[in-house]
């Protein structure tokens, strides 16, 4: 035993022990996971929507949509235009019996602060108008009317083309709009089914841009006549009749969670 001891206290003087060395595993962070939504709902008093969103994060998201709208929004929306602007009430008129609408489109981002939610975005807001050349002047530019009226006139007894032309082909002035939206509302979980909700959003939608034209003007006489004295003021008038529309909204969404975690 005294041997053994003996040998203990060589090794140790000689052979100090090695600190054991202790690895503690970190674990990696974890990636939060992106969620995507589908909605449908209604724009009052513009269009209906259907878009998809993406939440990266708890409080923010992103979102594209397209929006369709209607002959009811359409008419609403001229009619609440005609109010504001009893000057141009012939103009409006004219625009509810001929107006059509085509898709658009929008993208934005929002806020989420709890069940909250703040929205910014863009939209583009396109219409086409159908009518003859005679049509779009007297009702778009009447003070203009006597006065083309008149060249038209000149025209036909040398080159009846022309007036035949201005009376019966029918145009297609289209105007494009580029709104700007400001929205605050609040998003309703379904209380059975974890991943459909309910969103209500109040705000106001500014038109930043509107950019008009004429699609077809015909060709020859007939196409400079047309571009030297009906193009220009069908479009500048079409122009004017949605520039500075600011205009209160309401809207109302479904969605739906595809993936991602609940919140």
């Amino acid at each position: 035993m005294k041997t053994s001891l003996i040998l203990l206290l060589f090794s140790t003087a000689f052979f100090p022990l090695r600190a054991q060395r202790v690895f503690v595993a970190t674990p990696r962070p974890v990636r939060p996971h992106l969620a995507w939504e589908l909605h449908v709902g209604t724009q009052l008093p513009l269009q209906n929507v259907v878009g998809l969103s993406l939440r990266p994060r708890t409080r923010w998201s992103a979102f594209w949509q397209i929006g369709f709208s209607s002959t009811w929004y359409t008419g609403l929306l001229l009619q609440q235009l005609e109010k504001r602007r009893p000057d141009q009430a012939q103009s409006y008129q004219y625009l509810r019996a001929n107006l059509q609408s085509v898709s658009g489109i929008g993208f934005g981002g929002r806020y989420h602060p709890g069940k909250w939610r703040l929205s910014l975005w863009m939209q583009t807001l396109n219409y086409a108008v159908s009518g003859t050349a005679a049509e779009l002047v007297n009702n778009l530019a009447p003070d203009q009317a006597e006065r083309i009226n008149e060249r038209v006139e000149d025209y036909r007894d040398r080159f009846p083309i022309v007036g035949d032309f201005y009376d019966e082909t029918r145009l297609k002035p289209t105007a494009n709009l580029t709104q700007l939206g400001l929205n605050v509302g609040r998003h309703f979980r379904a209380p059975r089914v974890d991943r459909l909700g309910v969103s209500l959003d109040f705000g106001f939608l500014a038109t930043i841009g509107v950019k008009s034209r004429v699609r077809s003007e015909g060709e020859g006489l007939v196409g400079r006549f047309i571009a030297g004295n009906i193009t220009p003021t069908v479009t500048e008038r079409l122009r004017q009749r949605f520039e500075g529309l600011l205009v209160p909204n309401v809207s109302l969404s479904l969605s739906y969670r595809l993936t991602g975690p609940l919140r």
